[in-house]
């Protein structure tokens, strides 16, 4: 994470850190991708700057879900497995259902 002020911040930089307005709103999430629209809204709302993930990071990051949905998609292409994951989901979903209910 690297701290950058609001003149180095370009269009692509991804947020480090949650946004909160004096009130105590989130107006921006971590993870947030800065465009146009959100820099103008930094400079009306006077932030000086914002941590943002260094770009060694991001491409790590996504370096990694790529490796994710690769294996995913291979292991997707068996059958026996596409039952076994469906199963999986049914378990998880229930198992979160439970506690709402």
């Amino acid at each position: 994470m690297s701290y950058v002020h609001l003149s180095e911040i370009k269009f692509g930089m991804t947020l480090n850190q949650v946004l909160v307005s004096p009130d105590g709103n989130m107006v921006l999430g971590q993870g947030t991708v800065m465009n146009e629209y959100l820099l103008s809204c930094l400079k009306d709302w006077n932030v000086e700057g914002v941590d943002v993930i260094e770009e060694a990071a991001a491409e790590f990051n996504l370096a990694e879900i790529e490796r994710m949905i690769s294996d995913i998609v291979v292991s997707l292409t068996d059958s026996a497995s596409i039952e076994t994951h469906l199963q999986s989901t049914a378990q998880v979903h229930s198992e979160i259902e439970k506690p709402v209910k």
